[in-house]
């Protein structure tokens, strides 16, 4: 264990026992419980747990450091940073408020030691053994009080009150305080975890689709500029929308178009309408010469390829379309008596 490896300080001749003053706690006099201000500042919590709860740990060593009479309060929470775990200061007030976000390697901190004792801790000038330059710097930390606190049964981190002169000792009402204040830090703690996994969760959705707004976009650049013509009919024969390119095709412009029926512009009613009857029943329709109507009055023949038909209830099929010249129409003619004969 982490406690045993380090034993004796880096200097080699402070053991850890020798900074621990743990049984004081039961030695001293208790000062008298003050219920009514704890239950006040539980109330206190848990609306701040309803209303932000990005702030609560704040707002717990606020109270800590209030109820507590003590000079300074904060929590610290396990990490690992680059294969070492640490300890960060993720929420402070008091005189070491100014080390909001500092970090401690966890064999540098008391913190590892109540860790791996699972166990309330009470420190005199940790700094002789810890040697973490955090703990030697202004001001001196003459007694430290530490509270593990869990979560699944794992700890992760402690909740903390710091004496900074001997006008502060700490003893079993601290320590009972402190015990229920690190209860409210674990419960705080893992709602802080679901709404981290919460706000990736909306992050990830919000890029996921951002990704496919910017798909769409080009997807709908491509086949409204495509140079092969492409219009969407409607489940009742209306034309909901056509690129440019097909309405050049025809040469009608947009309104002429638009919000038409498609048998307007097939010269063959008898094969618009088995098009039309076989989208529906949801058949799928490839390769399907049609000839229709240009705004100049000639005809054009052109060959539908729909991709597929569509589930949706407000459009049959997505068809492309393009004309095919004399030559190309022999030649499919030719190729298709071809095929016929030599199947027989």
């Amino acid at each position: 264990m982490a406690s045993e490896l380090f034993s004796l300080s880096q200097e080699g001749n402070i053991p850890l026992e020798s900074v621990i003053i743990t049984p004081l706690l039961r030695e001293r006099p208790p000062r008298s419980p003050d219920y009514e201000a704890e239950n006040r500042a539980l109330a206190t919590l848990a609306r701040e747990m309803a209303n932000s709860p990005e702030t609560v740990l704040q707002k717990l060593v606020e109270i800590a450091l209030e109820l507590s009479r003590a000079h300074s309060a904060g929590i610290s929470l396990l990490e690992e940073q680059h294969g070492q775990q640490t300890f960060r200061w993720s929420a402070v007030a008091g005189q070491c408020s100014e080390y909001l976000g500092a970090t401690i390697p966890r064999e540098l901190s008391p913190c590892g030691a109540v860790l791996d004792r699972n166990s309330v801790l009470l420190f005199s000038h940790p700094e002789r053994y810890f040697l973490s330059p955090l703990l030697r710097t202004s001001p001196a930390v003459v007694e430290a009080l530490l509270i593990p606190f869990h979560v699944a049964e794992k700890p992760v981190g402690t909740i903390w009150v710091i004496a900074h002169d001997q006008s502060r000792q700490f003893d079993a009402e601290d320590e009972r305080l402190m015990r229920s204040l690190g209860n409210f830090a674990s419960s705080s703690y893992q709602v802080l975890k679901q709404v981290d996994a919460l706000k990736e969760e909306v992050a990830e959705r919000k890029r996921t689709e951002e990704a496919l707004r910017r798909s769409e976009a080009t997807l709908q650049d491509f086949v409204a500029n495509a140079t092969i013509g492409i219009h969407f009919v409607a489940g009742d024969g209306t034309i909901i929308w056509a690129n440019q390119t097909q309405l050049d095709l025809l040469g009608n412009t947009l309104d002429e178009y638009i919000g038409h029926q498609i048998a307007e512009f097939h010269v063959d009613s008898p094969v618009i309408k088995d098009i039309l009857d076989r989208l529906r029943r949801g058949e799928l329709v490839r390769d399907h010469e049609a000839r229709l109507r240009c705004k100049d009055g000639s005809f054009a023949t052109f060959l539908s390829i729909p991709p597929r038909h569509s589930k949706m209830e407000s459009l049959i099929a997505v068809v492309v379309s393009r004309v095919i010249s004399p030559i190309a129409k022999r030649w499919k003619q030719n190729y298709a008596k071809a095929s016929d004969a030599s199947a027989k």
